[in-house]
């Protein structure tokens, strides 16, 4: 059995490269690992390294296996005081919704942020994970259609697009987004109405 420092210790050294292939080949080191490399990402997340806190979480989002016992740690993440370390670990709990409740808390308190990311997958996340915040989380995503950026605009297209089997509300919204000027967003609505 390998002690979670030496997994750790594995995934540090991948935490600072820069190519793309980092997270593949982090995953693919992890393995010889099995299931203790789930709490061992878990643990690093307590890690005074972002970098590695974010590797992380991006490990456990592309690991073939069960993550859960990693959630817990993953839901406090959400109040990591890194941007992207937050971000990653919402990516990671969109893998639970069926068992993130606790994730509902830290995430209402992306609302209050000025960070319009952040807000809208925050309030798609809610949705997933609480359909009674329905009409409250909706608002929220109606209000990203009209952001004067349209990355975030692309961005709330997107998540409406995930939302279609979450609520019927969805559809809608995302049919409104077909008028908007610019033509990226059109792309990513079109995509997401396969039309």
């Amino acid at each position: 059995m390998h002690s979670r420092q030496q997994i750790i210790d594995t995934l540090r050294s991948f935490a600072h490269r820069i190519d793309v292939e980092r997270v593949d080949e982090a995953v693919q080191a992890l393995q010889q690992f099995g299931d203790e490399t789930v709490l061992a990402m878990a643990d690093a997340l307590s890690d005074s390294d972002d970098y590695v806190r974010v590797m992380a979480l991006q490990v456990l989002y592309e690991w073939n296996g069960d993550t859960e016992p990693a959630l817990p740690a993953t839901i406090r993440a959400l109040d990591d005081p890194d941007r992207i370390v937050r971000i990653c670990a919402a990516s990671v709990v969109s893998q639970h919704v069926e068992k993130a409740s606790a994730a509902v808390p830290p995430l209402l308190k992306w609302l209050d942020r000025d960070d319009e990311h952040s807000k809208m997958t925050a309030a798609a996340l809610i949705l997933k994970i609480d359909t009674s915040k329905h009409d409250q989380m909706l608002a929220v995503l109606a209000e990203g259609m009209e952001s004067d950026d349209s990355g975030i605009r692309c961005v709330v297209a997107w998540l409406l697009g995930g939302l279609r089997d979450v609520t019927p509300d969805a559809l809608p919204l995302l049919q409104m987004m077909t008028s908007d000027q610019d033509e990226f967003v059109q792309e990513i609505v079109r995509e997401e109405l396969q039309l």
